[in-house]
């Protein structure tokens, strides 16, 4: 079994919510491109997971939706959908 990066709710909308959130996810994002740099080096996938909230303004083609343009994602990364708010449990 090949091992793969998840990469989870990183999108722009989440560091809109307070200073705090932002912040957080800001220092969070160093660990996550080094991250990311390891599985590129090893071949291993990297997956994005969007949530989708029509209610929230989580809309696909809204800039709120896309992912934050410091994680060094490429275009070729596999995205997923989700529209539950745990990405473990349901589809």
């Amino acid at each position: 079994m090949k091992p793969a990066l998840l990469v989870i709710d990183l999108q722009k909308k989440f560091f809109e919510i307070d200073d705090v959130h932002s912040e957080s996810l800001k220092l969070a994002i160093d660990y996550i491109n080094e991250a990311i740099l390891i599985f590129r080096k090893k071949g291993f996938p990297i997956i994005s997971i969007q949530h989708k909230n029509e209610n929230g303004g989580l809309i696909p083609g809204n800039s709120e939706f896309e992912v934050h343009e410091s994680v060094k994602l490429e275009p070729h990364d596999l995205r997923i959908v989700k529209t539950y708010g745990n990405s473990f449990i349901k589809n």
